[in-house]
């Protein structure tokens, strides 16, 4: 069974910030969770991490939805 390659240590990992607005000034935003990872309780916009050969455009829009 092949192993799973894992950002930072077999390849760069790669983070998409994104900010969604109404362009009328108003930016979505949602509270990290107890379970976060860190920044427990925080106000956050969204990112999520690129998979291994993902594009960029892809990954944003994944990560948008999965958000």
């Amino acid at each position: 069974m092949a192993e799973r390659q894992r950002p930072g240590i077999d390849y760069i990992g790669i983070t998409t910030p994104f900010y969604c607005n109404d362009g009328n000034g108003n930016f979505l935003m949602h509270k990290r969770s107890e379970q976060a990872r860190d920044e427990k309780g925080k106000w956050d916009f969204g990112s999520g991490q690129l998979d291994l050969g993902e594009e960029v455009e892809t990954g944003a829009l994944r990560e948008v939805r999965e958000e």
